[in-house]
């Protein structure tokens, strides 16, 4: 039986959010975006946007209202494309797979 989708929604906002906050804490305030087109890696966050990919995935699925195994798998399915696209980049992108990995874990599956 699947988790129960307010809990499994809490679970995957609060490690979105989670990482989104530290994002923001090691970006210094300074967008995301901006620090990359600048062309500086920002390696220790990679691990965090893995994580907050994941959960917003799930939490994507279920606002679209499937239930909690079906937003699981559908994270899991978008996260199968996502992640091996990664492996042609170097340290960062490890750190992002492991982020989006362990977020998968972390969730149940």
């Amino acid at each position: 039986m699947g988790a129960d989708r307010s809990s499994l929604a809490e679970r995957a906002a609060a490690i979105r959010d989670d990482a989104v906050a530290t994002l923001d804490e090691l970006a210094s305030g300074s967008s995301l975006c901006t620090i990359a087109k600048s062309g500086n890696a920002f390696p220790g966050g990679k691990y965090h946007e893995g994580r907050a990919f994941v959960a917003g995935e799930v939490s994507r699925g279920l606002r679209r209202g499937l239930d909690s195994d079906a937003a699981l798998t559908a994270a899991r399915r978008r996260w199968e494309v996502a992640a091996p696209m990664a492996r042609r980049g170097g340290h960062e992108w490890a750190a992002y797979r492991e982020g989006g990995d362990d977020a998968l874990a972390d969730l149940g599956t």
